[in-house]
């Protein structure tokens, strides 16, 4: 009764820690470091969210004070992992400097690993901390937690207005909500801070008292195809900050997403219609594995020449090492007396079979490898930016260089590919725009998800739309193959092979051209991308374009000869005649 009795009290001890230190409403804490007494350094780390997200990137926020009497500088390691023995994980490595008598605030986004094929949704996360006088280095953080058997649910995000009324009751009626808090301090002005969730709810004040550079951060998140829900008082006239004429009932769209409204009772929100919006098909749940599942016949993957396995030539090769280091070895080179060459006849045998696998695996598949790509652009002309999604499939052969990097900040996700030769276990390292580890293997099939924002001045310049047929110009950087504009009285035009600083004039098209055109490039995508371009909206003033060039996709591994680029792009055309 004695230990049972102890046992309890610790229990709830622990209950009552983890409630008030992980409470609903604000970011999680791993808490004030450990260090050395009279360090003269203190540190303390907090993510944005009160639970890990199950995809995406988690934002943390690492206050250092020090006062140790010089420089010092701190490494903190990341580390996200799902499957058994953690099959998958991806790793973050960021040096923190703070010189003597200074605070500082390091804002950084920890890459999280992707859920693929695992029989529950569950992130294991990990800091470490490493550096001047840590004692207590490493720190879990609690993961967002949904039985695999369940079905797929809509990963929500709730703001510190919204959150403690909400969460729990929602959680009640609903076992399969999944939802979690977020501390608006703590994030840092990026789209990807958001990413791993499919809706952001928050209130109107809490929007306007959002400083601008967050705000246009939630603008780009729900441009990639997130859905933010902005709660208010019923018939509430105030404006928005870059919201516009945002009423009830008529949703904003911008890019792939939407901002809504849903009506709230100071920070209560109605139960029933709150989970009616959560669970509409239209807001229809994209961050999970499930959606970076391909089948077999991904039109990108057949174009691929097929890893073959020689079985019989690997079977032959076994046994005819295994006769020369064992009988041939013994009994020919190293017979009586001459038992010592074993020694050095053993590892020559070895070595020459390393160099014959080698030499196979050269002749076979190469250096390098294969592969082609596929991305779709939206544009922002007014904003000068552009928001790309793009997926592409390789083969490779022998790889002597794996690590790569790319131009913008970008999120980086494996399609899961089932064929032969591809896997997506193993360990994979993310260093702000650097990439290294497995996400590229030598003689292996992979494919990938890239999803980012760029500046861009790129556009489609209407020069003349007096006469019976507009005239158009690019700025674009490559030329153009197919180009299709719907005016402002809904009447289609097309061109065709338009290069940068060329001015065509448009010829008279229609509807079924363009479904046609659209169709034609969809047919090539993935589950993914087409699912993506079926979202796309459509209206007047607007240009939609193919290209065939590299300029239109973004180049990741270099030693892999990516033999097709091709590439949709769509957006609002500028006036550019008076």
């Amino acid at each position: 009764m004695k230990s049972f009795s102890v046992t309890r009290f610790l229990f709830l001890a622990l209950t009552l820690f983890v409630f008030s230190t992980f409470g609903y409403g604000q970011g999680m804490r791993a808490g004030a470091i450990d260090l050395a007494p009279d360090s003269g350094a203190d540190i303390i780390i907090e993510s944005a969210y009160s639970e890990v997200p199950l995809t995406g990137h988690l934002p943390l926020q690492v206050t250092i004070e020090n006062n140790s009497g010089r420089t010092r500088s701190w490494d903190l390691a990341t580390t996200s992992s799902v499957g058994f023995n953690d099959t998958r994980s991806v790793h973050q490595v960021t040096t923190l400097t703070v010189a003597d008598g200074e605070r500082k605030v390091f804002n950084l986004l920890a890459p999280l690993s992707e859920q693929l094929s695992v029989p529950h949704y569950y992130n294991r996360f990990v800091i470490d901390l490493s550096g001047y006088a840590v004692r207590g280095n490493r720190h879990h953080l609690n993961s967002l937690y949904i039985p695999g058997h369940a079905p797929q649910p809509t990963l929500v995000a709730m703001s510190p207005e919204l959150a403690p009324l909400n969460l729990g009751k929602l959680r009640t009626a609903a076992p399969d909500f999944a939802g979690t808090s977020f501390d608006l301090t703590l994030m840092p002005p990026d789209w990807r801070a958001f990413s791993g969730f499919d809706q952001i709810w928050m209130t109107d004040n809490e929007w306007r008292a959002t400083d601008a550079a967050t705000r246009l951060a939630l603008l780009d998140w729900v441009a990639m195809d997130g859905i933010l829900y902005i709660c208010r008082e019923k018939d509430d006239p105030r404006s928005l900050p870059n919201l516009g004429n945002l009423i009830e009932n008529e949703p904003l769209t911008r890019g792939f997403g939407e901002i809504r409204t849903h009506p709230r009772q100071d920070s209560n929100l109605e139960e029933t219609s709150t989970l009616a919006a959560i669970r509409e098909p239209a807001n229809s749940p994209r961050k999970l594995a499930k959606d970076l599942h391909s089948p077999s016949n991904w039109p990108l993957l057949d174009k691929l020449n097929k890893l073959k396995i020689r079985t019989t030539l690997f079977i032959g090769f076994l046994l005819l090492f295994g006769i020369v280091v064992g009988p041939v070895n013994v009994f020919v080179f190293a017979r009586g007396s001459k038992r010592y060459r074993l020694f050095w006849t053993t590892p020559v045998i070895s070595l020459g079979a390393s160099i014959f696998i080698f030499a196979l695996i050269l002749l076979q598949d190469g250096v390098g490898g294969q592969g082609h790509q596929l991305a779709i652009w939206q544009y922002f002309p007014h904003e000068n930016k552009a928001i790309f999604q793009q997926e592409q499939a390789s083969r490779t052969g022998l790889l002597v260089k794996r690590d790569f990097s790319v131009d913008v900040p970008i999120s980086l996700l494996p399609i899961q590919v089932d064929t032969i030769g591809s896997s997506t276990s193993g360990s994979f390292g993310v260093q702000q725009r650097a990439f290294s580890g497995d996400w590229f293997r030598s003689r292996s099939i992979q494919g990938h998800l890239l999803r980012g924002i760029t500046n861009t001045r790129s556009r489609i310049e209407i020069t003349d739309s007096s006469g019976n047929s507009p005239s158009l110009l690019s700025t674009f950087p490559f030329p153009l193959e197919t180009i299709f504009y719907l005016d402002e009285n809904g009447h289609w035009w097309r061109t065709e092979n338009l290069r940068s600083g060329e001015s065509q004039t448009l010829e008279e098209s229609n509807k079924s051209e363009f479904d046609e055109f659209l169709r034609n490039f969809s047919n090539q995508a993935s589950p993914v991308l087409s699912g993506e371009i079926s979202r796309i909206h459509y209206g007047p003033g607007q240009f939609f374009v193919i290209s065939n060039d590299a300029g239109g996709t973004w180049e990741t591994l270099s030693t892999i000869d990516w033999e097709t680029h091709r590439s949709f792009h769509f957006g609002p055309v500028i006036f550019s005649h008076p």
